[in-house]
């Protein structure tokens, strides 16, 4: 491809949680403006059905992507959902020395990291999901798995936070027009301005953490309000089922008595993937609940406020309570 005629070279980094629609928004875009093209960033995770090898990314090996953190050829690197995910700093220098426009789309450390070198020839496009419960609906859509999506979710939270960082925010709902506000900011770009695109709302996300006692049939819970077992807010880098035991360790005299957990699931670097996943809203934030069990041989300790009620397991999985 030809280099552009632009004043500037510009590398857009197209920013949002996973399920965001980043990927969409690119391959909506780019047959329609041929003076723009993806920067394949470098990965170590396996290539997918209709992609090829230096097109969407370069596709290395371990090993390989080790030799390039050695030698200095990534301006940044991290671990993204168990692969590993780089820039290269050819590729990236390329688009500035050439004066192309160049799209990607980059986690937001990574996102941090190339606006900090090289300052305004890096433009972060936050592409922001309706709601967290949109994002969950989408991975799931994906085929993504259970355990995968509670891990990514972890994330969450701060990906929607930086979005206060980003020089646009653009919506990406059900039925909106992200690719063309896409569009009206790279002709603007390209120019060496700044696009008139109103900045878009983003969802607020919390995390909380929830332990599900149990003794066979029955499980403790609160008199008050026996429908919702109280949760506790955590974040990374505290593990979620850290949290679960934190919630309800206060509540028995002598802590929990030895009993057995349910972490049947997924472990992966330390992480243990809860029994349910759910999302609760209280106005504009969304708080995604990480449900445990902890099954115990008797009934004997009942803390005041509590009692042991009569209820079905809930099955496993994901739910919006």
């Amino acid at each position: 491809m030809e280099a552009t005629t632009t004043q500037r070279g510009v590398f857009f980094v197209l920013v949002g949680p996973a399920g965001s629609g980043k990927n969409y928004v690119m391959q909506a875009v780019l047959p329609h403006l041929p003076g723009l093209r993806q920067l394949p960033t470098a990965t170590t995770r396996p290539m997918r059905d209709g992609e090829a090898q230096g097109r969407e990314h370069e596709f290395v090996s371990h090993e390989e992507f080790a030799s390039m953190i050695h030698n200095n050829e990534l301006i940044e690197y991290q671990p993204v959902h168990g692969n590993l995910y780089g820039i290269p700093r050819r590729s990236v220098e390329r688009v500035f020395d050439q004066r192309l426009l160049e799209v990607a789309d980059v986690e937001y450390k990574g996102a941090d990291i190339a606006h900090a070198l090289y300052g305004s020839q890096v433009v972060r496009v936050f592409v922001s999901p309706p709601s967290v419960s949109k994002l969950i609906e989408r991975l799931l859509q994906r085929r993504t798995s259970y355990p995968e999506i509670a891990r990514r979710m972890l994330r969450t939270p701060e990906e929607l936070l930086y979005a206060n960082q980003c020089e646009y925010v653009i919506p990406n709902g059900d039925d909106n027009n992200s690719p063309e506000l896409f569009q009206v900011i790279v002709a603007a770009e390209r120019e060496d301005r700044r696009a008139d695109v109103a900045r878009a709302s983003v969802p607020r996300a919390a995390l909380g953490a929830l332990l599900d006692v149990r003794c066979g049939r029955y499980t403790l819970r609160p008199v008050a309000h026996p429908a919702v077992l109280p949760a506790v807010p955590f974040a990374p880098p505290e593990w979620p089922h850290r949290a679960a035991e934190r919630a309800v360790t206060p509540l028995l005299e002598d802590g929990l008595p030895e009993g057995r957990w349910t972490y049947t699931r997924y472990e992966s670097n330390e992480f243990i993937a809860p029994d349910r996943l759910g999302v609760t809203r209280d106005g504009d934030l969304e708080q995604v609940l990480y449900r445990y069990t902890y099954n115990v041989p008797h009934t004997r300790v009942t803390p005041p406020g509590w009692e042991w009620a009569y209820a079905l397991r809930p099955s496993d999985g994901y739910d919006v309570d």
